[in-house]
């Protein structure tokens, strides 16, 4: 009989800040396609002719997230769907169209947008806001690039999982019930989680989740950063 290791809180957050970063190595193209999309909507914002304010940073990586929610929402359902399943994807895909209609696969689409549109603002919004916060303002940061990279990162996926987690915990609910026996949509299936768990349900799993997104905010804005001064260097 296997036995149940238990991980202290330490180790939690430790696990979840590492898997937070091989989950976003794994997801950079996914991310890529919403970086591209924040670009084209800063564009459209200043003309090319100026900087973002800090409102317009975190309202353009809403509306950056709200856009990929078109590819992440089915993308989300079908992983939860394939291990419900054990099915592989073309087999899951065909499965849900023939069970439910193709539309079965945008379930979860309105939920998918709150969180992306609330997580893309965490990480192309508030974490580089609060960096360049730290820095303007205390000379100790303004000497350390590194730990107000990671504060930054902390705020901004601290403030993201906070806002995100229940209604990604009803999503989950929501898509892994196609049938809607127990759960009708988002909306409904936060009280409904509520009543059974109390607010624990909700944030079940939140402190590894937090863990994750701190480690994932700091990974994607490093690449952006490193991304933008090699763009200066080769295309100034």
């Amino acid at each position: 009989m296997t036995k149940k290791v238990q991980l202290t809180d330490t180790e939690n957050l430790a696990a979840g800040a590492l898997g937070g970063i091989m989950e976003t190595l794994i997801q950079m193209p996914l991310i890529t396609y919403k970086v591209a999309a924040n670009g084209v909507l800063e564009r459209m914002v200043t003309g090319g002719d100026r900087k973002l304010n800090d409102a317009e940073k975190i309202i353009t990586a809403m509306g950056a997230g709200s856009i990929s929610a078109l590819l992440y929402s089915p993308v989300d359902l079908l992983v939860i769907q394939q291990q419900k399943l054990n099915l592989g994807l073309w087999p899951t895909i065909s499965h849900i169209s023939r069970e439910h209609g193709a539309l079965m696969l945008m379930r979860g689409f309105n939920a998918c947008v709150v969180r992306e549109a609330i997580y893309t603002a965490g990480y192309l919004g508030i974490a580089p806001i609060a960096k360049d916060q730290l820095q303007a303002n205390y000379e100790y940061w303004k000497q350390n690039d590194l730990g107000a990279a990671i504060v930054g990162s902390c705020i901004g996926g601290t403030i993201a999982a906070m806002l995100t987690h229940p209604v990604d915990t009803a999503k989950t609910c929501m898509q892994g019930d196609l049938e809607g026996a127990n759960y009708k949509n988002a909306r409904s299936a936060v009280p409904q989680i509520h009543e059974k768990g109390g607010i624990g349900a909700l944030y079940k799993g939140g402190l590894a989740r937090t863990a994750r997104l701190c480690g994932a905010f700091f990974i994607i804005n490093n690449v952006i950063d490193m991304a933008s001064k090699l763009k200066g260097s080769y295309f100034a």
